[in-house]
């Protein structure tokens, strides 16, 4: 992997050149470097490795440091970089001080500085995922670098190798990926970069302002355009967006109107309510798809029609399809909430979805208390009288017992004699 990196460097031959070995290890990849006559210096945070690079007597000079918070060399300091199997680990949070988004372009910045004009520097990692390259990438080319992703046998599990390649200047070719046919597979963000570049100081594509600006074009050409209005290039949701297009902009709305952040105004709250209440039903999937066929309108808002004429939105038309036949024949037509603060009748609502079962529980409950009390006036006597009665039976013989054991007790005294 290191003779491949140093290949994507695309150094020129018979000349030695300075080179910056990031995670060095035990010194493999440097060994690499001093084959083909160059100098190196390695970095690498653990102690252990550098240790057994020691061991090995390896040419170039060590550095103990930790590449996330930075590379400490003065600018221009080498001619190019090389990383095997190091960089991955920047995307890791193994402290809770550590931020693997500010950790990367700290490293990313600085060896930018550190390394000549025109210069590349070429990294060999293991991505987890899709946005794991993302975050790197986007890192790299906010650093300033330029370059792309190059993949070696992309169609194989075991031997595909990602090599990000960098250059900090200049507009070159990305190298060859191996395995491939034709231009290989390579991803190029060097374009993107480019573009951005030229775009400075141009109102963004497809945003206000250059929609504005276009109009404008096209009225100074004599070309019919339409008027310009508060909806003029505000995004849209089209009728295939997603829930979650539809709950995203619900709450970017929500925000920006909440009565909370315009505190006294009454065209904030008026928007607010018509945004939940315009969500209450797009929110929902199944009232949804009864908005898209037309059959349920909001209460609030412009009404929605797919057909230029729309009879009625209950009563089965012939020329409906079976899907809105089958809604419109199990609609029953509510009010949808306006987004207020509902009052809700909940005896009403309780006696409307359990008022038979609770009149059953009524009804055993008031038999069970007539049972009780029958069975109680059998004797004559309620409860309470004979609890009293009870009392009052329990009183008297302990009374009685203690007398008894009070006149035994007592010893009588001997007559006199005569």
């Amino acid at each position: 992997m290191c003779e491949r990196a140093v290949e994507l460097l695309a150094l020129p031959e018979d000349e030695s050149h300075m080179i910056l070995d990031i995670g060095c290890g035990s010194g493999l990849s440097g060994s690499v470097l001093e084959d083909q006559g160059h100098i190196w210096i390695g970095l690498d945070i653990a102690q252990a490795m550098l240790d057994v690079a020691l061991e090995r007597e390896v040419e170039g000079d060590l550095i103990l440091g930790d590449m996330g918070q930075g590379v400490p060399f003065k600018a221009g300091s080498f001619d190019a970089a090389i990383s095997i199997s190091a960089l991955q680990w920047l995307c890791n949070a193994d402290k809770k001080s550590h931020n693997p988004q500010k950790r990367l372009y700290t490293f990313f910045s600085t060896l930018f500085s550190c390394l000549t004009r025109s210069a590349r520097a070429v990294f060999q990692f293991y991505p987890e995922n899709a946005s794991q390259i993302e975050l790197v990438t986007s890192q790299a080319m906010k650093a300033g670098f330029l370059g792309g992703l190059v993949v070696d046998y992309p169609n194989s599990a075991k031997a595909k190798k990602y090599f990000l390649v960098l250059m900090t200047g200049g507009m070159a070719q990305l190298p060859q990926a191996l395995g491939t046919e034709g231009d290989g597979d390579q991803v190029d963000y060097a374009k993107k970069r480019e573009m951005a570049k030229r775009a400075r100081g141009k109102p963004l594509k497809k945003s206000r302002d250059w929609i504005l600006a276009k109009k404008e074009r096209r009225r100074r050409q004599g070309k019919e355009t339409r008027a310009d209005t508060k909806y003029t290039g505000r995004r849209r949701l089209t009728p295939k967006a997603t829930q979650n297009d539809i709950k995203a902009a619900y709450y970017k709305l929500s925000m920006q109107y909440h009565p909370d952040k315009n505190k006294g105004s009454d065209d904030a709250a008026k928007k607010f309510r018509d945004i939940t209440a315009a969500y209450e039903v797009l929110g929902t999937y199944r009232l949804r798809k009864l908005y898209d066929k037309g059959i349920l309108q909001p209460t609030t808002g412009p009404i929605h029609t797919p057909e230029s004429e729309f009879k009625s939105p209950i009563e089965v038309q012939p020329d409906d399809d079976a899907q809105t036949k089958f809604y419109k024949s199990r609609f029953k037509r509510s009010e949808v909430p306006a987004g207020g603060a509902p009052i809700y009748d909940f005896d009403l609502w309780s006696k409307e979805h359990y008022g038979s079962s609770l009149n059953r529980n009524q009804k055993a409950k008031k038999k069970y208390e007539k049972k009780m009390a029958d069975s109680g006036n059998s004797t004559g006597y309620s409860h309470i009288e004979i609890l009293l009665f009870g009392g009052l039976v329990l009183c008297v013989l302990v009374f009685y017992a203690n007398y008894d054991g009070a006149q035994y007790d007592k010893v009588k005294e001997k007559p006199p004699e005569k």
